[in-house]
């Protein structure tokens, strides 16, 4: 089973608007249909390991927290745009819950080096000129948006024709204090 840690965001309305703003005729994207910020990919793992994992990440303790959408980017940073993204603000507690999932997973898994905090718009299927849609995407203005994040999830990706479909494995909630 595919599986990655995330946190869902809304609205869709917000996204699918600014998925509006980087079509270009030259370009052919293929739009996210749900969007979340993955704060661990995982990759196919068996249904034993499965079991641990949700148990090791209910160790993981994070309180709510508020992300604010700030910029339109693309990967890779340089050469042919493969994916375009929204970036959020650098929220000193969400590096800090995708480091201690790191770290709550790190007797399995590799510790994230170089993770940014992102929400996939779009995957490019086709490009024209390269540098002139990156140059074009990167100077849309993104509208002000604050998401609220109660929760974080473990998610299950089956990829299909369609694009992936996501079930949700497991929810974790902020513990008390």
């Amino acid at each position: 089973m595919r599986l990655f840690i995330a946190l869902d965001l809304d609205p869709p309305e917000y996204f699918a608007g600014l998925q509006e703003k980087i079509t270009i005729p030259t370009v052919r994207l293929s739009m996210a249909r749900s969007f979340h910020l993955t704060l661990k990919f995982l990759g196919d793992v068996d249904s034993k390991r499965k079991d641990q994992i949700i148990q090791a990440l209910r160790k993981v303790q994070f309180s709510p927290l508020e992300l604010r959408a700030e910029h339109i980017g693309a990967f890779p940073e340089s050469g042919d745009p493969r994916v375009v993204w929204i970036g959020v603000d650098g929220n000193p507690a969400l590096q800090r819950l995708q480091a201690d999932i790191d770290t709550a997973l790190s007797a399995w898994f590799p510790i994230e080096k170089d993770w940014v905090a992102h929400i996939t718009l779009a995957r490019v299927k086709d490009l024209g000129n390269a540098r002139s849609y990156r140059d074009k995407v990167v100077k849309i203005p993104v509208p002000p948006q604050k998401f609220a994040v109660n929760s974080f999830l473990l998610v299950a990706s089956v990829l299909t024709r369609e694009g992936a479909v996501y079930e949700i494995v497991a929810e974790y909630l902020p513990k008390s204090i």
